[in-house]
Formats: C-alpha cells, structure tokens, sequence
C-alpha cells in the first residue's frame, strides 16, 4: 500500500509525509537502500521524550524524595 492510499484510507493527511515514511520504515529495508532513513531516530526522540514527560510528572509527584529514588520509581515506569 503506497503512503497516498494509506492517508487517503485513513482519511488523514499528514503535515510532513516524510516523516510518516521514516515512522513506518522497519531498519531491515533502509540496510538494502542506504538512503531510506528509518523509525530508529524517531524511536530514539520518543523515548527521550517519554522519560522528559515522565522526569516532570515524578518531580511533582513526589517532591520530597531523592534522585535515588525517583530514578527508581522512573527506571519501573519507563522500562
């Protein structure tokens, strides 16, 4: 299925369709064309994101506790 019907199927069209292609490009296809770019660069921005969002919520949370514990209870949420 090509990218148009895909949005055109899900009656959505995305602001930057490249980044759509690279989200949904598996690492395997872009070792047989060096210049596809894949979802690990977005993967890698979403898990820093997650654990910035995550950092925040547990900062409030749990104002009175240490890094120590807070990267704890952080490590269990984010794993």
């Amino acid at each position: 299925m090509s990218l148009k019907s895909f949005c055109q199927k899900i009656n959505y069209s995305f602001a930057n369709e490249n980044l759509l292609e690279e989200a949904l490009t598996h690492p395997s296809l872009s070792k047989e064309d060096k210049s596809k770019p894949n979802y690990q660069r977005l993967e890698f921005l979403g898990d820093k994101v997650l654990s910035l969002v995550i950092g925040d919520f547990l900062m409030k949370k749990y104002s009175n506790e240490t890094e120590g514990d807070l990267s704890k209870r952080q490590a269990v949420l984010v794993s």
